[in-house]
């Protein structure tokens, strides 16, 4: 696959190049490093994400050539999906591209449906930043600093700066290229997305901080964010993104539970697991997916009740696993 990707990039003359609603680390980290590279190339270059960039992402370099929309010309393009389990993952700002473009996904979610006319789904790499590293040098496109930068954030979000299970010997390989042979700066990144916070995400926390509840004699832990939590605070819905792992970080805890509203009966269950608990398969079964220790899903309806539909599905987990 990786040469027929390389062939790709070399003959196609105009890409569009987006990854999935609320975009992380990973998806915005590999694409604005591949966006970057194919304009280095010569190459006419779109990067769409479904809502505007806030922080800490904003800060990343090459953030401010992302677009909310875009209408193609009628040329034929090519459309590349990064880190999107599903079609459907980006929102709607692909939707007037879709139509007649040749359609590549690049992904490392094993709940990936291979939806793409290419598809190169790597579920055993750390993050699909690792996997456009590896493309571009493999077509041989060039990789300046920027680029190398927004890699390392990918590789280093994804794997919770290297302190995941998904933490590889590769992923470790390429974050030493990455700094040794194009100067990233490990201590300047951490510090661009995981260290520098605004007041208004230490009050939301505060106030998350003060839901937390036990479940299973404390094998799950979970938060809840409300919509009047956000307005309390004055804080955007990224400043929550990283809290599901307070609760993860619990003595005993095997499954932490961020729950967040995003709108009247909607919520966004994010999952974290420590040990054995694949929450994966956990989310797949509310429509969600993700990764063995990292997943998540959308649902709707009174938070009481799909509490109690989550935590019977996940008790039912750990003691089949108890078993």
């Amino acid at each position: 696959m990786l040469n027929e990707l390389a062939c790709i990039l070399r003959e196609g003359r105009r890409f569009v190049i987006t990854t999935h609603k609320h975009p992380d680390g990973d998806g915005l980290g590999a694409m604005l490093a591949l966006g970057r590279s194919l304009r280095i190339a010569g190459k006419e270059t779109v990067l769409l994400s479904e809502e505007p960039l806030t922080p800490p992402f904003d800060r990343m370099k090459g953030a401010e050539t992302v677009l909310q929309n875009y209408t193609p010309n009628g040329e034929p393009v090519t459309l590349i999906f990064l880190d999107c389990a599903d079609f459907d993952r980006p929102g709607k700002v692909v939707e007037s591209v879709k139509g007649g473009a040749q359609v590549v996904n690049i992904d490392h979610h094993a709940t990936n449906t291979f939806f793409g006319r290419y598809n190169w789904v790597e579920p055993e790499w750390s993050s699909t930043g690792e996997l456009i590293y590896r493309l571009l040098q493999h077509a041989g496109f060039p990789i300046d600093h920027e680029v190398a930068e927004n890699l390392f954030i990918a590789i280093q979000s994804d794997t919770g700066s290297f302190r995941y299970e998904n933490a590889s010997a590769a992923a470790f390989s390429t974050a030493a290229a990455l700094v040794g042979t194009y100067g990233v700066r490990p201590s300047r990144c951490a510090r661009l997305i995981l260290d520098e916070y605004p007041c208004a995400r230490l009050y939301l926390l505060r106030s998350a901080l003060g839901t937390l509840e036990t479940h299973l004699k404390g094998k799950i832990a979970m938060l809840t964010v409300s919509l009047d939590m956000y307005r309390e605070a004055r804080a955007s819905t990224s400043d929550s993104d990283t809290f599901v792992d307070y609760p993860r970080f619990l003595s005993g805890v095997e499954i932490g539970v961020l729950v967040r509203q995003t709108a009247d009966d909607a919520y966004k269950f994010s999952l974290r697991s420590n040990d054995f608990a694949d929450v994966a398969a956990l989310a797949k079964r509310f429509g969600g997916g993700g990764h063995k220790r990292a997943a998540g899903f959308d649902a709707q309806g009174r938070l009481a009740d799909l509490k109690l539909l989550f935590l019977d599905a996940a008790a039912e987990m750990l003691e089949a696993h108890a078993a």
